[in-house]
């Protein structure tokens, strides 16, 4: 059981804003723009997914089931992407260490590393504003 969430619909409520916020985000949302991605995460303890479909200008993010194809696919639970995006989680030994487990190029990946740090800083703000401050621990 989720130590921040206990349904995808609150987990969807955070994040669906959220992953607005960084593809419009001109250095986070640009990098995935470049790198022409569509990332879909599948948070597994609470069944719930979640795309970022980067492939041109015109970016959105898409909750639930899609018949979309995604370049990269990621395994985690919402604990760890609560704690990736807060930027206690590094993402690289998440992935060695199985934590987040990853399907697609990992050429594309390395082009995703300097997302994070200002992911995190978006995050922060962004569950202040959304009344969350408890989550920030």
């Amino acid at each position: 059981m989720s130590k921040y969430f206990k349904i995808a619909d609150e987990f969807y409520k955070i994040y669906v804003p959220y992953f607005n916020q960084l593809v419009e985000h001109p250095e986070v949302g640009g990098k995935i723009q470049e790198n022409e991605l569509k990332l879909q995460f599948f948070i597994t303890d609470l069944k719930a997914r979640i795309m970022l479909d980067c492939c041109n200008v015109n970016s959105k993010v898409i909750c639930g089931y899609n018949d979309l194809e995604a370049d990269i696919k990621m395994w985690l639970k919402s604990d760890s992407a609560h704690r990736l995006w807060l930027g206690k989680l590094t993402f690289n030994p998440a992935i060695m260490s199985r934590e987040i487990k990853v399907l697609g190029p990992v050429d594309k990946l390395k082009g995703l590393s300097g997302i994070f740090k200002p992911a995190a800083d978006i995050y922060k703000k962004h569950l202040l504003k959304m009344g969350y401050k408890d989550l920030l621990r």
